[in-house]
């Protein structure tokens, strides 16, 4: 009778294990991408909602005490009130009505963002540098020097065509002169830096989107 000598037994037991491990592996890190994108997006949206209830409710978020509550809110995602890994950007929607064109000494209707949405104001906390809104991004030369909230001047949102909130009247169809409050967390994933695919350099890449519309 031939017998097995155990260092057989062991030497199939680790082919049996590397070959397992070909699958394994892959799916023990694709449950723990998953699991971290799964999570921090559950914060992210929570950090985008109370941001935009807060903002509808006209809390000035130019001054830092207001500022310190989003990053309270965001406790964990590592985002300060101008850096970090993460970016609330609040913009107010305005449907320019006909008769606004006055306001710049334009007849009725004639200037050029007559009927469009555009941006009236924005405002960030936390790393400005981390992402750019869906909406299109205000130039500084846009913005009124006399305002410390992030006030357009209305000569810009009312006769410059760069100032529409882009693909806005898609999601959300206004009526001359409403308003609509806009709320958007980016937030990067430090936790999967670790993997290439998900890094430049030593930068996280991989990134978490939310939007609000009040």
């Amino acid at each position: 009778m031939q017998r097995i000598h155990g260092g057989g037994r062991r030497g199939v037991a680790m082919v049996e294990f590397a070959l397992c491990a070909v699958f394994l592996i892959p799916l023990f890190f694709g449950a723990f991408v998953s699991g971290i994108s799964l999570i921090r997006s559950i914060q992210v949206t929570q950090v985008c909602r109370d941001a935009g209830h807060m903002y509808v409710r006209n809390v000035d978020f130019s001054l830092p005490a207001n500022k310190d509550i989003l990053v309270r809110i965001a406790e964990g995602l590592q985002m300060t009130r101008t850096g970090g890994e993460g970016v609330v950007i609040l913009t107010k929607v305005r449907a320019v009505a006909p008769g606004d064109c006055l306001l710049i000494n334009m007849p009725s209707g004639t200037c050029a963002n007559s009927g469009a949405a555009v941006i009236v104001q924005r405002l960030y906390v936390g790393n400005q540098s981390l992402a750019q809104s869906a909406f299109g991004t205000p130039g500084s030369s846009t913005f009124d020097p006399a305002s410390t909230q992030g006030d357009i001047l209305p000569i810009e949102y009312l006769n410059n065509p760069a100032l529409r909130a882009q693909g806005f009247s898609t999601l959300l169809a206004l009526q001359s002169s409403e308003l609509a409050f806009v709320a958007e967390a980016i937030f990067r994933l430090p936790e999967l830096a670790f993997m290439p695919d998900f890094r430049q350099g030593t930068t996280p890449t991989r990134q978490v989107y939310s939007r609000t519309i009040f």
